[in-house]
């Protein structure tokens, strides 16, 4: 028994025509799946840098001193 005698009849050149069909349409369903994917990351990468820079802006603001007035009042003296 050979390769093409396990070949079903049925597979002639139509079903071959849209089996490639299909795979044509899954390979641009990929894509576009792809590209949205793609467009997600970035804006998960913009999301992150944002929440960084908060971040890092609280440590910034926690590290200087703060401008408090002195908690002595001048009746005091």
């Amino acid at each position: 028994m050979t390769q093409e005698e396990n070949i079903p009849e049925e597979l002639d050149a139509r079903s071959m025509a849209e089996a490639l069909k299909l795979l044509q349409e899954g390979e641009e369903t990929a894509g576009i799946m792809e590209a949205k994917l793609d467009r997600i990351e970035a804006a998960l990468e913009k999301l992150l840098a944002q929440m960084e820079d908060a971040q890092n802006g609280e440590e910034t603001a926690a590290a200087e001193p703060q401008d408090t007035p002195s908690q002595t009042s001048p009746d005091s003296e």
